[in-house]
C-alpha cells in the first residue's frame, strides 16, 4: 500500500485572514503544485478550477453518494445561476451556514472528489473578485449534468 506523499510533509501553521480562506484552499487544492507554484502550461486557466473537468458520470455519482445537504445547496445554487459568478455570500444566505461551515463544506467536497475520483476537480471553477474574496461559477453544461443527475 502506497503512503500519501502528504503525510511525509511537515505540516505548518499560518494564519490567514477569513475572508481569504477559501481562495487560499482552492489554490492549495489545484493539482501540480510544486514548491506551492502552480507546474501550468501557458495555454492553461490560471484562476482556479477548470470546469468540466468531471465527466457527466462522475456529477451524477456525487450527487447521489455525497450526502453533504449544504454542498448540495451550493451545486444546485450554481446550476440556477450556470455561467454566472457566485459569491460565497450567496451560499452563507442559501445554506444558513457561515464562511467557517462553507468552507468546511468545501473542504469536504475536496476530499471526496480525490478519493472517490481520484481528481483534485471540483464542479466548479473559483477565484478570487476585485477584493481578493472567492466567487464561484458552474459551466452550463456541468449545470445540465447536475440538474439532470
Amino acid at each position: 500500500m502506497s503512503q500519501d506523499p502528504l503525510s511525509r510533509e511537515q505540516i505548518v501553521y499560518v494564519p490567514v485572514p477569513e475572508s481569504r480562506l477559501l481562495a487560499v484552499y482552492a489554490v492549495l487544492a489545484q493539482p501540480g503544485m510544486k514548491d506551492g507554484v502552480p507546474e501550468r502550461e501557458e495555454s492553461e486557466p490560471t484562476d482556479g478550477y477548470v470546469p468540466g473537468e468531471l465527466t457527466q458520470e462522475e456529477i451524477a455519482r456525487l450527487k447521489r453518494e455525497y450526502n453533504n445537504q449544504a454542498v448540495h445547496v451550493i451545486l444546485d445554487t450554481l446550476a440556477d445561476h450556470a455561467g454566472e459568478w457566485v459569491s460565497k455570500q450567496e451560499f452563507v444566505r442559501a445554506t444558513g451556514r457561515s464562511d467557517y461551515g462553507i468552507a468546511a463544506d468545501l473542504g469536504g467536497l475536496t476530499k471526496f472528489a480525490r478519493k472517490v475520483f481520484r481528481k483534485n476537480k471540483w464542479p466548479m471553477e473559483v477565484k478570487g473578485d476585485a477584493n481578493g474574496l472567492a466567487i464561484y461559477r458552474m459551466s452550463p453544461q456541468v449545470a445540465l449534468w447536475w440538474k439532470e443527475a
